[in-house]
């Protein structure tokens, strides 16, 4: 499962968001267009415990309302 932590406005955000969540070792990329907003996805997450934390740090990295995509794949 992938975590879609959020969507922001422009490519620099979306590389400052991957290199965000790769810094704490873990996958990001970000899809999308600039003009209508790009999503930031982390995963791949295996257990509900790794789920929990990447939800929690999401959180905490101000993105408003991160979940458990149910369509996107690494």
């Amino acid at each position: 499962v992938a975590i879609h932590a959020g969507a922001v406005t422009s490519d620099a955000e979306a590389a400052r968001a991957v290199a965000f969540f790769n810094g704490l070792g873990l996958r990001a990329t970000s899809i999308g267009n600039p003009q209508l907003g790009r999503r930031v996805y982390v995963g791949p997450v295996r257990t509900r415990g790794a789920l929990d934390e990447v939800l929690a740090i999401a959180w905490e990295a101000g993105f408003v309302a991160p979940y458990p995509a149910e369509f996107f794949r690494f």
